[in-house]
């Protein structure tokens, strides 16, 4: 049987969950597979990907796991003036680089 005749099309919308039920191995072994290659052995992961790319399932969303987590990487600024005057003016240009280089 191929994983298309268990009854998913490819426009099913794909978690890690159920990719881990399709293909009959652990939740943790499928993401393994994409977020600790060193848990699993190449030919085993190499198979978990190749069987998740033919379903359209690329791996867990990043977002999510964010959310999920509680940490988010992000910055945001807001600017009193365009972004403009935020480059032209070299206070605020001198600024700007400054949070550049503390971020990075």
């Amino acid at each position: 049987m191929t994983i298309f005749e268990s009854g998913m099309s490819k426009k099913n919308h794909w978690t890690l969950k159920s990719i881990a039920k399709e293909l009959g191995v652990s939740n943790a072994t499928v993401s393994n597979a994409f977020n600790r290659p060193d848990q699993l052995s190449k030919s085993r992961r190499e198979a978990i990907l190749a069987a998740c790319k033919e379903l359209g399932y690329f791996g867990p969303n990043k977002a999510a796991q964010s959310l999920r987590r509680g940490k988010f990487n992000i910055v945001a600024l807001v600017l009193p003036d365009s972004i403009e005057y935020m480059v032209s003016d070299p206070v605020a240009s001198s600024f700007m680089r400054g949070v550049a280089s503390v971020l990075e």
